[in-house]
């Protein structure tokens, strides 16, 4: 995996409840990314920006404005 070769601050953004891509994935991943993190949106499936919009920009918002 290129995973660990990612050399920015990265983010992870996970529904809980996604079926197509496990949760213990998304784990794995953020533990092979330097510099990464998870956040997990309880009761999201694999679409969190689609289900709870507003929610999800605030995360993405708050990481870039941390990573500066």
């Amino acid at each position: 995996s290129r995973l660990g070769e990612i050399s920015i601050p990265t983010l992870l953004i996970h529904g809980s409840d996604d079926k197509a891509v496990p949760v213990k994935d998304a784990i794995a991943a953020s533990k092979i990314i330097p510099d990464c993190r998870l956040h997990l949106m309880e009761g999201c499936k694999h679409w969190p920006q689609k289900e709870r919009p507003d929610e999800f920009s605030g995360i993405v918002d708050d990481f870039i404005r941390e990573a500066r």
